[in-house]
């Protein structure tokens, strides 16, 4: 915050929220909710930034991962917003991280590549190491060990040339660890002993890691596979790290799942099972489903190699009702211990039709409802007091007239030709993006331009969707209200060029009336204001008369 800007009491109340968005973190979120508000109300941005990013640690810490991501994507916004650099890639990271909690790994890697890509540009060396070290971490966890000791090393070319920002965030004693450990995977032990040295000194300077599962897992790993006098030690002190964590287990879920997958492929399940107990009870709130999937997993194994059915058979009914829940970034199924490579390859085929389904509307072959609120959901958070956002709800004036007289399998070409008039829509926008992309950058390279950068590709998209019946959806992200209300101009002009291309030949016009509703998200909005807005706006649409067009805009 910018000091004197605001009153004492407010900035006192800012300064206890970072002290305790770790230690006490309902406190934290209780103190926010106190002051967002105000904030917003004034439209402080910088401040909201600040805000979102702290409450987005509390729920971090909470293992609230719906929260966490909602929080650090809306700080992110405010603070790219105000340009406030530094702090937007500490939103990114930490949305790369709580992504990599959930497992997946897509979208952490996604964000970490937004991190990088800033910091690259603005020449943010905390930051740039702080990707790498994020790049290593997550390969790591998904066993691709040498792409992971790649990005270690360039971080640690981070750490030797500029010791004195690296030194600022907590992160150091994580890079060492993963260095350690991807090291002792490739059986590199001597390199990974030379390492321990400067990861003491780091959780010296964190005191925040010291007892914790980043201290004594790395090290319980390496005394084991060198066969180290104290490694039963170390063992018992790294599961009593893990236990006693277990408050704040959100920090730490992806090294306690790594300790249970080396304790369970060394075979020491008693120590496997006291820490599957307290990670199970930390996480049975949230929706780490891959997580508990892979505890299941390995109480599965066990049990199994035990002979135990009586345990065997419930643990397996859990697992599978686990796993439909269970989110891959891979998109692949998390499958049975017990199936086979070939059921693998022939499950992951049918995956890929599976999700095209659940994801698409077959009929008219564009994305349905689950797409739709998807991505309002995002684009809500990417335009929260920022951007106009725009719905459009849109059906057909007499489809059951058109049903009833002609059949059903009229009415299914009816929708057809309104989901082919939509793609062409999304064609259109795109083709004007370039073309106003092409006009905005002709003169690179001329003596007049000189020195200036080109100008990037603009940030907008139209979703598109059927949500059932005759009901069809639009979102508009990132442009003009001027632009999403001439697109349900457009809309009418692309229906009718793809009826009269069609085998259509009725009495009954087929015509569609449209509703839109436009607002900037701000203050207690949710994503569902934007479909009933839409809905309510089409509702007076059909009132007045068939293929109407009312638009609802909302100004900040």
């Amino acid at each position: 915050m910018t000091p004197g800007k605001y009153s004492e009491s407010f900035r006192k109340k800012y300064l206890k929220i970072k002290k305790i968005s770790r230690s006490d973190p309902n406190k934290c979120i209780q103190l926010i909710s106190e002051i967002v508000r105000e904030a917003n109300q004034n439209n402080e941005y910088d401040v909201l930034g600040q805000l979102y990013y702290s409450l987005g640690y509390a729920y971090f810490i909470l293992s609230d991962t719906d929260n966490t991501i909602r929080c650090f994507n809306t700080a992110k916004n405010f603070l790219i917003h105000c340009k406030d650099y530094d702090l937007a890639c500490h939103a990114i990271s930490m949305l790369g991280v709580s992504y990599m909690n959930q497992g997946n790994t897509a979208n952490a890697l996604s964000a970490y590549s937004e991190e990088l890509e800033i910091a690259e540009r603005l020449n943010l060396p905390l930051s740039i190491y702080k990707s790498y070290m994020h790049f290593a971490q997550c390969l790591y966890f998904k066993n691709l060990y040498s792409e992971s000791l790649k990005y270690s090393l360039m971080a640690d070319e981070i750490v030797q040339k500029y010791p004195e920002f690296v030194n600022q965030t907590d992160s150091m004693p994580i890079h060492y660890a993963t260095l350690i450990m991807t090291l002792t995977c490739l059986k590199e032990y001597e390199k990974a002993q030379n390492y321990l040295a400067p990861f003491e000194k780091a959780l010296g300077l964190k005191p925040n890691f010291k007892h914790s599962p980043y201290e004594y897992v790395p090290k319980f790993f390496l005394k084991y596979w060198t066969n180290a006098p104290d490694a039963y030690t170390a063992e018992r002190i790294a599961v009593e790290n893990c236990i006693s964590v277990a408050d704040h287990a959100g920090e730490y879920l992806m090294i306690i799942n790594d300790f249970l997958n080396r304790l369970s492929e060394i075979k020491h399940y008693d120590n496997m099972l006291k820490v599957a107990d307290m990670f199970e009870g930390t996480l049975k709130d949230t929706r780490y489903y891959w997580h508990l999937t892979d505890i299941c997993r390995k109480r599965i194994n066990y049990y199994e190699e035990n002979g135990d059915t009586e345990k065997l058979l419930p643990e397996l009914k859990r697992y599978w009702k686990l796993q439909s829940f269970a989110e891959a970034a891979s998109g692949k199924m998390l499958l049975s211990y017990f199936d086979s490579m070939n059921q693998i390859a022939k499950i992951s085929k049918e995956k890929k039709y599976l999700e095209l389904e659940v994801r698409m509307d077959t009929l008219t072959e564009i994305p349905n409802r689950r797409v739709m609120e998807e991505k309002l959901t995002k684009y809500f958070e990417s335009s929260y007091n920022l951007k106009p956002l725009g719905v459009e709800m849109l059906d057909f004036d007499r489809f059951k007239d058109i049903n009833d007289t002609y059949g059903h399998q009229t009415g299914d070409m009816v929708l057809k030709t309104l989901g082919k008039a939509l793609k062409e829509l999304i064609i259109t926008h795109a083709q004007r993006k370039a073309d106003r992309f092409a006009a905005k950058n002709a003169t690179a390279g001329t003596k007049e331009s000189s020195g200036k950068k080109p100008q990037l590709l603009e940030d907008s998209e139209i979703i598109i969707s059927r949500f059932g019946g005759d009901e069809f959806f639009i979102l508009y992200y990132g442009m003009h209200p001027k632009e999403m209300k001439s697109y349900t101009e457009t809309i009418k002009t692309l229906l009718e060029k793809h009826i009269a291309g069609s085998a259509l030949s009725l009495e009954i016009p087929i015509t569609i009336s449209q509703g839109l509703y436009i607002k900037t998200p701000s203050g207690s909005d949710r994503e569902w204001d934007f479909f009933q807005g839409a809905d309510k706006a089409l509702y007076e649409a059909k009132k007045n008369r068939h293929g109407c067009i009312k638009i609802a805009e909302v100004k900040s």
